[in-house]
């Protein structure tokens, strides 16, 4: 699964996420990397959505770790 992220919270933790889907070009970055993002910037992430916190709160996992991201309900299209 692609992921799309973009940091936006005060903790380096949260991020923003869109589902990308299959076929999303570009350089994939890994969630230690996206630990360190400057706040505001736009990242790939590759690995998976492991569980629903609550509302449009999930744990994303990849090999480095997992991060906790916001992914608006607006985004899953239905899926």
């Amino acid at each position: 699964m692609v992921l799309a992220i973009r940091a936006c919270a005060v903790l380096a933790t949260n991020a923003m996420a869109q589902f990308a889907g299959p076929g999303v070009a570009g350089r994939s970055s890994t969630v230690e990397e996206a630990r360190d993002a400057r706040l505001g910037s736009y990242l790939t992430l590759t690995g998976n959505i492991t569980n629903h916190l609550r509302g449009d709160y999930y744990t994303f996992r990849d090999d480095s770790g997992e991060i906790r991201v916001e992914i608006a309900a607006s985004v899953w299209r239905g899926r």
